[in-house]
């Protein structure tokens, strides 16, 4: 309340930084966590541009433009045909991808989300997977990507959406040139282009030996349940630190035991977050929860 973000909303129009700004003033009702996310994105704009050295950072509104265009064409698999974003979602999608580093990279390393069950989860991932795959790596060769989830059933479920996903893309005018190009086979257990060999790879977390990868882009969905070893989740982004721009995105739905390491991730970071807002500046974690029991009267 003591802060002044006029400028910020007076140049920042986008869906984040909207989002954020109904969310700081009671028009959208957000649990804790994501309060203080929205209040750390909209003071990190004002750092931005202040243009202090120490904050290397700043919102690209051209990566949020391409990473929404994307999206207006993205097919969702059971109709065909794009779905029309709510703006939590454009702001998702905003945020991941919209943040950059000096050398133009994404800032956030890591993405923590966790969201209730039929909100487009599995939606929101086809498209962060396959902007990775046909926009963001373009140019480069055998880059590997990674779709995994805690077991081959769950993950089979995603993968399938995803297939349809990247089948659905192939149709389209926009990119249909492309999979010819780069040969682009959708495949059961991957997809791989044989011209550039970039591949997105399917393995569980139960049966993946991930040692010896180093992925662009890894989404772990169901990041919450109890059978994820942590130590997974460590070979996992330990690996892709030789990629420039990589992203490790954990994705979950609530799960009955608390005492799960993802939960125990997001005390973490909203313990840093509270002590620095600055702090934690490789992590972006939102989190769409009701605070108490009693909220769920307003809902």
């Amino acid at each position: 309340n003591e802060s002044d973000f006029k400028e910020v909303f007076n140049k920042y129009k986008d869906p984040a930084t909207t989002y954020a700004r109904k969310v700081m003033n009671g028009e959208i009702l957000a649990g804790y966590k994501m309060k203080l996310a929205m209040f750390r994105h909209l003071m990190d704009l004002k750092k931005a541009e202040e243009g202090s050295t120490d904050f290397p950072y700043h919102y690209d509104l051209k990566e949020v433009k391409y990473i929404l265009a994307f999206a207006q064409l993205c097919p969702d698999v059971d109709s065909g045909y794009p779905l029309p974003l709510l703006l939590w979602q454009q702001a998702l999608l905003a945020l991941a991808v919209g943040w950059r580093r000096e050398d133009g990279s994404k800032r956030f390393y890591k993405v923590i989300v966790s969201v209730a069950r039929t909100n487009g989860k599995t939606y929101l991932v086809n498209i962060l997977m396959m902007y990775s795959y046909l926009v963001e790596v373009q140019g480069h060769y055998n880059v590997k990507l990674l779709l995994s989830a805690p077991v081959s059933a769950q993950l089979a479920t995603g993968w399938n959406y995803l297939m349809l996903t990247a089948n659905r893309l192939r149709e389209l005018p926009e990119f249909k040139k492309q999979f010819i190009d780069e040969k682009i086979d959708v495949q059961e257990t991957q997809i791989r282009a044989r011209k550039n060999r970039n591949l997105i790879e399917k393995q569980s977390t139960e049966a993946g030996n991930f040692d010896s990868s180093h992925y662009a882009t890894a989404i772990l969905d169901e990041s919450g349940s109890p059978k994820i070893d942590p130590a997974v989740i460590a070979r996992i982004s330990s690996g892709q630190v030789q990629i420039p721009n990589h992203q490790f995105i954990q994705i979950s739905t609530a799960y009955t035991n608390p005492d799960v390491a993802f939960r125990k991730t997001q005390i973490d970071i909203t313990e840093s977050l509270e002590k620095d807002i600055y702090s934690k500046q490789d992590t972006l974690m939102l989190v769409w929860e009701q605070d108490d029991v009693s909220e769920q009267s307003l809902i």
